[in-house]
C-alpha cells in the first residue's frame, strides 16, 4: 500500500513525533507541502518529509542532527531486529515471568479469544493487525493507555514482542523449569 495522508499522520502517532511545536496538523501541511495534489507519498516524498518534520520538531538544530535526533528518539522502534527484549533481563526477572506465566496464559486465552472470534466475524484483517488492535483495547481496558504508556510506546513494545525470534536456550530452560 502507498503512503496516505491518514497514514503518515498514523505513522507520526505511532513514532509519538506529534508534540510540542509539532502538532497533527503541521504533519498535514508537510504531507500536503511534499506531496502537492497527489493523495499518495512516494519514497522519495516520504525521505524528505522526514527531514521537514525533523525540521519542525527540532528547530534549533542543523537538519542533519535534527533527522538523527528524530530517528534516534522516535522512529528507530520502526527498524526492525536489534538487540532483542530477552537477552538484557536479568535471572531474576525471568523467573518471575515464568511464576506468572500460567496466569498471563489463562487471561490471554480468555481476553484474546472471544476479541479474535468477534473479529473474524466482521472482517478478515492481518493476524498481527488484529492482535496489536486487540493488544491496545486490553490496555485500554485495564487504563494502562494513554495513562500510563503512550499509545506509541505500547505498540513498539507490541512490534519487539511479537517478532519472530529464536530463544535462547538457557532462556528456554528456566521458563520452562
Amino acid at each position: 500500500p502507498r503512503l496516505t495522508s491518514t497514514r503518515f499522520q498514523r505513522m507520526a502517532l505511532d513514532a509519538n513525533i506529534v508534540g510540542g511545536r509539532l502538532t497533527n496538523a503541521k504533519v498535514d501541511l508537510i504531507f500536503h507541502a511534499v506531496c502537492g495534489s497527489s493523495p499518495h507519498m512516494t519514497c522519495e516524498q516520504f525521505l524528505d518529509a522526514v527531514v521537514r518534520l525533523a525540521a519542525t520538531k527540532f528547530p534549533q538544530e542543523e537538519r542533519m542532527a535534527a533527522v538523527k535526533r528524530l530517528f534516534r528518539d522516535h522512529m528507530s522502534s520502526f527498524s526492525g531486529p536489534g538487540q532483542g527484549s530477552f537477552e538484557s533481563l536479568s535471572a531474576g526477572v525471568l523467573v518471575v515471568v515464568a511464576a506468572a506465566r500460567p496466569g498471563l496464559h489463562v487471561l490471554y486465552e480468555g481476553y484474546f479469544e472471544g476479541e479474535l472470534r468477534s473479529l473474524a466475524l466482521r472482517q478478515r484483517p492481518s493476524p498481527a493487525g488484529v492482535s496489536q488492535s486487540i493488544f491496545a483495547e486490553m490496555l485500554q481496558d485495564f487504563e494502562v493507555l494513554p495513562d500510563l504508556v503512550a499509545k506509541s510506546v505500547a505498540f513498539s513494545v507490541f512490534r519487539e514482542v511479537a517478532r519472530p525470534r529464536e530463544l535462547p536456550l538457557s532462556i528456554c530452560e528456566t521458563v520452562e523449569g
